[in-house]
């Protein structure tokens, strides 16, 4: 009977998302937000138009003045309504960001609704699957800060971003780069490279592996305002 508690505990913490304020709410940067996206299907559909008179003069069956003036023509309303799309969604961003001390109170009461939610669906469960669940939780975050500080402390994204300015600097070398290879054997530019391409692997693995920290420790959060609403109600 614990064990089934404890499973759909975790199961039910495990799919919870915290809360995400909403990207505007002012009206106007709302409006202009949905304006910028009928603009961006506009120059969709323009750039796709534009492709029939390019097909038409690559493949040779037609290459008159009016076709190529319509494929000009279309080119430039497509990129001037792709560059008022960006516009428009500069402009709805700004209006939020202005609105960020003023939107707040509203964001931290709705993410407090969200997590006592979460927490009041926790109460139906015994204290003792409660407390089972937080070690289960507790132990699986305590092997995962482990295993990343094994092997890049709290730097992960610092060696993704190296890695990556590493290989950028392999590539603007480009047909040099052999020279970094010059009087080594050809097994050593095989490790180097085979070198890198793990530690990427890596980076990228330490951060997916963060994002399941995330929603261990968020669990973890509605656990103890759980128990908080539970030592509440057993005062009052």
């Amino acid at each position: 009977m614990l064990e089934g508690d404890v499973d759909n505990l975790l199961s039910e913490l495990l799919r919870a998302k915290p809360y995400k304020p909403p990207l505007h709410r002012s009206i106007y940067a709302l409006r202009i937000d949905l304006l910028s996206r009928w603009v961006l299907a506009l120059a969709l559909i323009l750039f796709v138009a534009m492709l029939v008179p390019a097909a038409f003069i690559y493949f040779g069956m037609a290459s008159s003045w009016w076709v190529k003036f319509s494929g000009q023509v279309l080119g430039i309303l497509s990129m001037l309504f792709g560059l008022g799309c960006m516009v428009l969604h500069t402009a709805s961003g700004v209006i939020s960001l202005f609105r960020i001390s003023k939107d707040f109170e509203q964001d931290l009461l709705a993410q407090k609704d969200h997590d006592m939610k979460l927490a009041r669906k926790v109460m139906k469960y015994t204290e003792g699957s409660v407390k089972y669940c937080r070690k289960v939780l507790e132990t699986k975050l305590k092997r995962i800060e482990s295993r990343m500080a094994d092997f890049f402390g709290g730097g992960d994204k610092v060696a993704l971003l190296s890695l990556a300015g590493m290989g950028w600097a392999l590539y603007k070398e480009g047909a040099d780069i052999e020279k970094l290879f010059a009087g080594w054997p050809t097994a050593f530019s095989y490790a180097f490279y085979g070198t890198l391409a793990f530690l990427f692997g890596m980076c990228i693995g330490a951060i997916a592996v963060k994002a399941v920290s995330r929603k261990c420790q968020y669990a973890l959060e509605i656990l103890e305002l759980s128990e908080f609403l539970r030592n509440k109600n057993v005062v009052n």
